[in-house]
């Protein structure tokens, strides 16, 4: 009797198995197209959106392939490609794995790491991951890493002052493929 019990407890059990649900994507910000901003070509194959008072080139390709947008001395998003893999499809280095919750940033100057983190996602999934510190002082800085070939790829430095965390945000998730 005891051999039948335990089977029947099992089958019990998976059948009444709750659902894991992901608990990664609860914080997730939805990326969006905001019909009030400008769209730009951010990547070849992307596009990003800027409110209108924003200046900058934007995305140029030259002898290296840059991209510049800001706002005032107070926000400054940039990238310097340094070599694109794919082809034209311009990314930086490869996050690490596993996904760090922060980073270590000995090499930059304006902060040594990026404790504070953002996940914006796409149809339930992770497209990018923004890490950034805030500092209420000085200048606060960020970097974007974006999904690509699944993997994520920096594609996006910003420094910014802390009290406009929520505009970084803004343009961030309006990043798409075109």
């Amino acid at each position: 009797m005891k051999i039948l019990f335990i089977p029947f407890i099992l089958f019990l059990a998976s059948c009444c198995k709750e659902e894991k649900t992901s608990d990664t994507n609860i914080n997730c910000i939805n990326m969006e197209v905001n019909p009030n901003f400008t769209t730009e070509a951010f990547k070849d194959g992307y596009t990003i959106q800027f409110p209108s008072e924003y200046t900058g080139d934007g995305l140029l390709k030259d002898e290296s392939v840059t991209f510049e947008k800001r706002s005032g001395s107070d926000l400054y998003f940039s990238y310097l490609y340094s070599s694109p893999i794919d082809g034209l499809i311009f990314f930086g280095q490869k996050l690490s794995n596993p996904i760090p919750d922060k980073l270590e940033s000995p090499f930059q100057s304006l902060t040594e790491n990026l404790a504070l983190k953002k996940e914006f996602c796409l149809n339930d999934e992770i497209e990018a991951i923004f890490y950034y510190n805030l500092d209420v002082n000085t200048t606060s800085y960020g970097k974007l890493y974006m999904k690509h070939n699944d993997w994520y790829y920096e594609a996006l430095n910003v420094t910014f002052r802390a009290e406009l965390l929520d505009e970084v945000e803004a343009v961030i998730k309006t990043i798409r493929k075109e």
